[in-house]
């Protein structure tokens, strides 16, 4: 008795199996005007002290397949509002830049200082108004600095390098009793060696540095002290030398840039979600955001030049 009916069991389990792939393409699912209604205002924006003007990007967030997914590859909002506030209370509307495509103020209109914690807020008639805050990092004494080593047969993005070169690596002492994010920043004139034009100059001229871990050449853009604090950090850098060995017509300046924990995050899981966007059967990382109501970043930096 036992017996027949395991063998029956087993029987309806196998067909129950087969009639799940054909069960679920027998309605067809219509998430259109879900993903509209659903769509929310998507900011950027990264304060820091020692930039002249702080700009804020203001778009949204649309589907990426069906009949309200865009043709470009992102739709900017130039009719909302974007304001700035250092207490939460007195607030400073930034102008639409058109050239830039960008909500900007300048440093006499709104400075950013160290240590500070800013508020923004974004509306637009079609969304819901969107808030964020963050504190500017202070900057460390981390004596911060460039090593260059002669190296030859070492690999550099999987590939052998068998003549003898310089490799340079970044190096500092992590400040110690605190949590700290790093990333390493370069700074170049874009318009000679990327070919863009002097009017995208600003906010393309600020580049996160590629820099990979000295012992298995992981890429390591972001870094943080977790589990090493108060240690020193050494990364070697893919391809820059300190700005007196390099064989340019064009200066670069290298910054360690401090960052705050969330811009710490949500870059670091935009990488990973990138890494993932294309593989069958992976689910995609979240991006990480603190933008109520939306999505996207409010966060700070600091920059403390290399030298």
């Amino acid at each position: 008795m036992f017996q027949f009916f395991h063998k029956k069991g087993i029987t309806w389990l196998i067909l129950a199996l087969f009639a799940i792939p054909f069960t679920g393409c027998v309605d067809d699912v219509n998430l259109d005007d879900q993903l509209s209604n659903s769509s929310r205002l998507v900011l950027f924006c990264r304060l820091c002290p020692q930039l002249d003007t702080t700009w804020v990007f203001l778009s949204h967030s649309q589907p990426l397949y069906g009949n309200g997914s865009s043709t470009s590859s992102m739709d900017v909002l130039s009719d909302g509002m974007v304001e700035l506030s250092a207490d939460g209370d007195h607030w400073v509307q930034a102008t639409f830049n058109t050239e830039k495509q960008r909500y900007m103020l300048a440093r006499d209109e709104f400075p950013v200082e160290e240590g500070h914690t800013y508020f923004i807020r974004a509306s637009h008639k079609d969304y819901k108004t969107v808030t964020a805050a963050c504190t500017v990092p202070v900057q460390r004494p981390v004596e911060a600095r460039l090593d260059t080593v002669e190296a030859q047969g070492d690999i550099h993005m999987g590939s052998i390098w068998n003549l003898p070169h310089k490799d340079a690596y970044l190096q500092w002492h992590d400040y110690p009793g605190e949590d700290n994010y790093y990333a390493f920043v370069t700074y170049e004139p874009v318009d000679l060696y990327y070919g863009y034009s002097e009017s995208q100059q600003w906010f393309i001229g600020y580049y996160w540095g590629y820099t990979v871990l000295s012992l298995n050449e992981n890429e390591c853009t972001y870094v943080s002290d977790d589990g090493r604090d108060g240690q020193i950090l050494r990364y070697l850098t893919q391809s820059l030398l300190p700005p007196e060995e390099e064989n340019t017509d064009y200066e670069s300046v290298y910054y360690l840039a401090f960052l705050d924990r969330n811009t710490y995050l949500f870059e670091t899981t935009m990488g990973e979600s990138d890494s993932y966007f294309n593989l069958f059967l992976l689910e995609p990382m979240h991006a990480h955001s603190n933008v109520e109501n939306g999505f996207g970043i409010f966060g700070a930096m600091t920059l403390q030049r290399i030298n």
